[in-house]
Protein backbone atom coordinates (compact mmCIF):
# COMPACT_ATOMS: atom_id res chain seq x y z
CA UNK A 1 0.00 0.00 0.00
CA UNK A 2 2.76 2.42 0.85
CA UNK A 3 3.77 1.58 -2.72
CA UNK A 4 0.84 2.38 -4.47
CA UNK A 5 0.33 5.36 -2.23
CA UNK A 6 3.67 6.66 -3.64
CA UNK A 7 3.22 6.24 -7.40
CA UNK A 8 -0.18 7.33 -7.25
CA UNK A 9 0.84 10.77 -5.72
CA UNK A 10 3.63 11.39 -8.18
CA UNK A 11 1.29 10.51 -10.69
CA UNK A 12 -1.04 13.00 -9.16
CA UNK A 13 -3.85 10.22 -9.29
CA UNK A 14 -3.98 9.60 -5.16
CA UNK A 15 -7.10 10.93 -5.04
CA UNK A 16 -8.75 8.07 -8.05
CA UNK A 17 -6.46 5.72 -6.55
CA UNK A 18 -7.84 5.33 -2.62
CA UNK A 19 -11.36 5.43 -4.51
CA UNK A 20 -10.62 2.20 -6.33
CA UNK A 21 -9.29 0.56 -3.97
CA UNK A 22 -12.00 1.63 -1.46
CA UNK A 23 -14.40 0.14 -3.79
CA UNK A 24 -12.16 -2.70 -5.07
CA UNK A 25 -11.51 -4.12 -1.13
CA UNK A 26 -15.03 -4.96 -0.70
CA UNK A 27 -14.61 -8.16 -2.95
CA UNK A 28 -12.36 -9.18 -0.04
CA UNK A 29 -13.02 -12.94 0.72
CA UNK A 30 -13.85 -14.03 4.92
CA UNK A 31 -10.26 -14.27 6.71
CA UNK A 32 -9.81 -17.96 7.26
CA UNK A 33 -9.90 -17.74 10.75
CA UNK A 34 -13.54 -16.38 11.27
CA UNK A 35 -13.54 -12.56 11.03
CA UNK A 36 -15.76 -11.74 7.96
CA UNK A 37 -13.14 -9.62 5.75
CA UNK A 38 -9.62 -10.71 5.59
CA UNK A 39 -7.13 -9.70 8.18
CA UNK A 40 -4.66 -8.47 5.44
CA UNK A 41 -7.60 -6.03 3.98
CA UNK A 42 -8.59 -5.14 7.43
CA UNK A 43 -5.17 -3.83 7.79
CA UNK A 44 -4.88 -1.56 4.87
CA UNK A 45 -8.77 -0.12 6.03
CA UNK A 46 -7.41 0.78 9.37
CA UNK A 47 -4.56 1.91 8.94
CA UNK A 48 -4.50 5.84 10.27
CA UNK A 49 -3.88 7.31 6.93
CA UNK A 50 -6.95 5.23 5.39
CA UNK A 51 -9.87 7.26 6.11
CA UNK A 52 -10.76 8.06 2.27
CA UNK A 53 -10.46 4.18 1.38
CA UNK A 54 -12.59 3.48 4.41
CA UNK A 55 -15.52 5.63 3.32
CA UNK A 56 -15.35 4.52 -0.02
CA UNK A 57 -15.16 1.11 1.17
CA UNK A 58 -18.97 1.65 2.70
CA UNK A 59 -19.95 3.68 -0.42
CA UNK A 60 -19.06 1.03 -1.96
CA UNK A 61 -20.98 -1.65 0.19
CA UNK A 62 -23.97 0.88 0.27
CA UNK A 63 -24.20 0.77 -3.35
CA UNK A 64 -24.25 -3.28 -4.08
CA UNK A 65 -27.48 -3.16 -2.25
CA UNK A 66 -29.00 -2.18 -5.51
CA UNK A 67 -32.27 -1.40 -5.97
CA UNK A 68 -34.61 -2.24 -3.17
CA UNK A 69 -38.09 -2.26 -1.99
CA UNK A 70 -40.11 -0.68 0.84
CA UNK A 71 -40.09 -2.49 3.61
CA UNK A 72 -40.89 -0.31 6.02
CA UNK A 73 -37.16 -0.05 7.27
CA UNK A 74 -37.45 -3.60 8.19
CA UNK A 75 -34.76 -4.10 5.48
CA UNK A 76 -32.41 -1.15 6.74
CA UNK A 77 -32.73 -2.20 10.48
CA UNK A 78 -31.84 -5.94 9.20
CA UNK A 79 -28.44 -3.99 7.97
CA UNK A 80 -27.88 -1.94 10.55
CA UNK A 81 -27.51 -4.62 12.98
CA UNK A 82 -25.25 -6.63 10.42
CA UNK A 83 -23.12 -3.89 9.93
CA UNK A 84 -22.66 -3.52 13.97
CA UNK A 85 -21.75 -7.12 14.50
CA UNK A 86 -19.49 -6.70 11.92
CA UNK A 87 -17.69 -3.38 13.91
CA UNK A 88 -17.99 -5.46 16.91
CA UNK A 89 -15.79 -8.22 15.64
CA UNK A 90 -13.62 -6.08 14.39
CA UNK A 91 -13.34 -4.14 17.73
CA UNK A 92 -12.75 -7.37 19.32
CA UNK A 93 -9.76 -8.09 17.27
CA UNK A 94 -8.43 -4.81 17.22
CA UNK A 95 -8.86 -3.17 14.73
CA UNK A 96 -10.98 0.43 16.05
CA UNK A 97 -10.77 2.58 13.14
CA UNK A 98 -12.50 0.24 10.74
CA UNK A 99 -14.95 -0.70 13.16
CA UNK A 100 -15.84 2.62 13.90
CA UNK A 101 -16.45 3.60 9.99
CA UNK A 102 -18.73 0.47 9.82
CA UNK A 103 -20.75 1.50 12.82
CA UNK A 104 -20.99 4.62 11.32
CA UNK A 105 -22.47 3.35 7.90
CA UNK A 106 -24.91 1.17 10.39
CA UNK A 107 -26.12 4.24 11.53
CA UNK A 108 -26.46 5.34 8.35
CA UNK A 109 -29.27 2.30 7.75
CA UNK A 110 -30.93 3.18 11.12
CA UNK A 111 -31.29 6.68 9.77
CA UNK A 112 -33.00 5.27 6.79
CA UNK A 113 -34.90 2.97 8.58
CA UNK A 114 -36.05 5.83 10.81
CA UNK A 115 -37.28 7.75 7.42
CA UNK A 116 -39.15 4.52 5.39
CA UNK A 117 -41.37 3.97 9.03
CA UNK A 118 -42.41 7.41 9.07
CA UNK A 119 -43.37 7.68 4.88
CA UNK A 120 -45.71 5.57 3.25
CA UNK A 121 -45.77 5.07 -0.31
CA UNK A 122 -49.19 5.50 -0.56
CA UNK A 123 -48.85 9.54 0.39
CA UNK A 124 -49.39 12.03 -2.15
Amino acid sequence: MDEVHRIAEESGHAEVAQIQIGHMLTNAPPDPGGLWIHKAVVDILNRRDANDIRSEFTIELFNRRGIFNFTNGQEERELAMQNRERAEALDAEGFSRFAAAMREFAKDYDKQAEQQEKWTPYQD
